[in-house]
């Protein structure tokens, strides 16, 4: 996921996904994503990783080693 700049955004809390809704920082086809991952945190999943297509060979290791891509959006 990305910010207005088109920096890769590192961690994200459920709290600024409205914000960046309202900025139309986030449009298309993030927004049922991020809907997911808020739904997903609301019912007790601690933490949720937006990975880019062209990595999600690295998904298996998100559990047991730290990944360097995508986005993990975390509960307030």
């Amino acid at each position: 996921m990305k910010d207005a700049d088109g920096a890769v955004i590192r961690w994200l809390d459920v709290k600024a996904i409205s914000r960046m809704v309202e900025q139309s920082t986030v449009t298309g086809g993030m927004l049922p994503k991020l809907e997911a991952c808020t739904s997903a945190l609301k019912k007790g999943v601690t933490r949720v990783r937006i990975l880019p297509a062209s990595s999600a060979e690295v998904l298996p290791e998100f559990f047991t080693h730290p990944i360097d891509c995508g986005t993990e959006v975390i509960a307030s």
